[in-house]
């Protein structure tokens, strides 16, 4: 199975390695991707595990779990990265595309990670403010990826 994060990699060989506590994800990217990948799989003990640990308890698992069930996820895109393995803090913008009671929207963000002994943590995040709107247009690439205008994909 190819992995959702986008790579064109193996499930296994991508983001399924740092979820299923293989090893920890090696770059802010890295730990973003496999937190996208969580959220297709509904994997919430993962993206509670990966967020610093005194903001845990902040979580509202059941919330999450809900929202994730009823979500399509369709596609990421990475907007710009400032990380690095030999970093401590890094910061990751992307654009997720997902589908929420039959809508397509998009969740634009400006994450922020730290690195504790050798495991990064998502710290937070700021929604992007100038983002001009949740809805895709009719003409505009799916944001599924498929190299279609919208109106022809997944906005039939």
């Amino acid at each position: 199975m190819i992995c959702p994060c986008g790579r064109q990699r193996l499930y296994a060989d991508c983001c399924g390695r740092y979820i299923d506590g293989e090893t920890p994800a090696p770059t802010p990217l890295d730990l973003m991707r496999s937190r996208y990948t969580a959220h297709v799989k509904v994997n919430v003990d993962y993206i509670t595990k990966t967020t610093l640990p005194e903001k845990q308890g902040e979580i509202d698992q059941k919330a999450v779990l809900d929202w994730a069930y009823k979500t399509e996820w369709s596609g990421l895109e990475i907007v710009s990265t400032n990380d690095g393995p030999e970093e401590n803090e890094g910061v990751v913008e992307f654009k997720a595309y997902y589908k929420d009671a039959g809508k397509t929207k998009q969740h634009h963000e400006r994450s922020i990670f730290e690195k504790r002994d050798e495991q990064w943590y998502y710290v937070g995040g700021a929604i992007n403010p100038k983002a001009k709107s949740d809805r895709v247009m009719r003409n505009e690439p799916c944001p599924c990826g498929s190299g279609k205008k919208y109106k022809k994909c997944c906005g039939k």
